[in-house]
Parts: C-alpha cells; structure tokens; sequence
C-alpha cells in the first residue's frame, strides 16, 4: 500500500507563516490567492484546493532552498531576504547597457542569461514579480525634480507581463525602462494606441534633443515599470 503525502493544512501554513515572519496578506499574494482564503484555511472552515497546494508546496521548498530563515526565491528567481535591522531586501539581477546585445543573444539561442552582477533594493513586500535593475546611461529622464533620475544611477523594474500590455500603461512616479530589438530605453510612457500597438515615449529633460516619439510594441522585447533608484 503506498502513503500518499497528507494534504497541507491550515495549521502547517499558520506554524510555516509565523516562523518565516509573514502576514496573511504576505503569504496570500505569494500563493496568489486572497488574504480571506488563507483565513479560512488556517481556521480550518475551508480545505487547501489542490491547485492552491501545489504552489503553497512551491513556497515551502523555495524557502527551504534559500537556505536561511526569512528567505524566500520567487519563481524568477529574486531573492528577499531580511537584515539586521528589519528591512526587506530583494536581490536583483544587474542588466548593464554593455551586457544587453549579450543578453538578447543568449536569451534566443539557449533561454537563459548568466548575470554577472546582483544588487539589493529595500522594499516594502515580498512580490512573485520577475524583477532586473538597470544602471541608467544620459541624463534623458533627469529634468532637476525629485522624481527624476540621473546619469548612473541604478533603478529596480517590475516587468509588466506582455498579456497585459493592451490594458494600457497607467502612470509611473519614475518611469519605464522598455527593452527594444536594438537598445535599452528609459522613458515616460506618456499614450498609448491600441489599434496601431505604439506607445508614445516621454523624456524629463527639456533639452531640444530628448523629443517624444513613437515606438511599435512589435519592436519591443520587454517593458519594466521603475520602482525605485539608488544613486
């Protein structure tokens, strides 16, 4: 006769949030369900779905890898972490301008890209988002505000899943770094058109030579939203 592995249970999740020092709501979106559902399950009026198990499981050999307590590696392969202080920090991978004809070549020819560089950014949740920094070449999107950002500086993105680039673009306090076939672009997206599929893309500095323009998204590759700088 063979045993099969008990289901989960809300009891299992309640001892697995505490030790790692997530909320309901924390653990809720990295399972991708509402905060009331893990409610139910930890109460114990409601028995974890299959579909739900099969990622709570996920989550649980992810920390598990991760090797240290308060660590999690969402499916993109960020890492959160927690220091000494409290804070959570998120690693990312660095993509240089240098390094990106790299990048577009091996991601085509074998999936995968060998990042060289990580760097950590303070924020606020842990977030199954795939996330990339980027270090900022020119000074395109500084126009002297506080939400502007200058030469060299280092920004995190959150990559917008391309199924949701026909909802629209919405606003961004820093801005959009949208990947081409051909270059790295830091910019505003300031309309979008969805029967010709083009954004229209924005810079902050004045100069005459940072005018707006018009971009096919058949040209782009991907597009992250700025969630914050370092400089």
């Amino acid at each position: 006769m063979t045993i099969g592995i008990p289901p989960v249970s809300g009891t299992e999740i309640k001892s697995f949030r505490k030790k790692n020092k997530l909320s309901q709501t924390e653990f809720a979106e990295l399972v991708g369900v509402s905060m009331r559902a893990v409610q139910l399950w930890e109460s114990g009026d409601r028995n974890v779905s299959s579909l739900a198990e099969k990622t709570i499981r996920e989550v649980f050999l992810n920390y598990k890898k991760a090797g240290m307590e308060n660590a999690y590696i969402n499916s993109s392969g960020n890492k959160f972490t927690s220091n000494n202080e409290g804070d959570l920090i998120v690693e990312v991978p660095l993509l240089t301008t240098e390094a990106f004809a790299r990048y577009l070549d091996e991601l085509s020819d074998a999936g995968t890209f060998q990042y060289e560089e990580r760097v950590p950014f303070v924020v606020d949740k842990i977030d199954r988002g795939h996330f990339l920094a980027f270090r900022i070449s020119g000074d395109s999107m500084n126009g002297g505000r506080i939400d502007d950002t200058p030469d060299r500086a280092t920004v995190l993105g959150k990559e917008l899943p391309m199924d949701l680039w026909m909802d629209g673009f919405g606003e961004s306090r820093f801005g959009w770094i949208i990947l081409t076939k051909r270059n790295v672009l830091f910019k505003d997206i300031i309309a979008f058109d969805r029967e010709t599929a083009t954004i229209t893309c924005h810079s902050r500095n004045d100069s005459p030579e940072y005018c707006d323009f018009v971009l096919s998204l058949n040209d782009v590759h991907k597009i992250f939203k700025v969630l914050k700088r370092t400089f």
